[in-house]
């Protein structure tokens, strides 16, 4: 299954200096996460040169809720112990850092930055 499109939200100015991928929590999407701290924020404005950018986890089954599908980056067992049946985050997080890679090696390019 493939990530959704994340949002974008382009820089209030001509010039782009900067941007920044913020991820949402488990159970979240770009769009309620992304819309509500722009929203309270006011960040745009504050940061006139700055692209924003909200991805979204894709569905993954979290075991520790009957394995529902829910928005969520990577799974695990316990948000209270990270560290408790660790084996279930490997592939989310795996497939999470490539995910992420390839975003940040485009907003890269985008400024000129190019893969590094």
């Amino acid at each position: 299954m493939a990530y959704p499109t994340p949002m974008a939200i382009p820089p209030q100015s001509s010039s782009h200096t900067h941007t920044l991928i913020l991820l949402h929590g488990r159970g979240d999407s770009a769009t309620d996460f992304g819309s509500e701290l722009l929203a309270s924020s006011r960040l745009p404005s504050r940061l006139p040169t700055v692209k924003f950018v909200f991805p979204t986890a894709r569905e993954r089954r979290a075991v520790i809720l009957g394995r529902i599908p829910i928005n969520q980056w990577f799974d695990n067992y316990s948000l209270e112990d990270p560290g408790e049946r660790t084996e279930i985050q490997v592939e989310g997080l795996c497939q999470t850092g490539k995910f992420l890679r390839e975003l940040i090696d485009a907003e890269a390019a985008e400024l000129g930055g190019g893969n590094r």
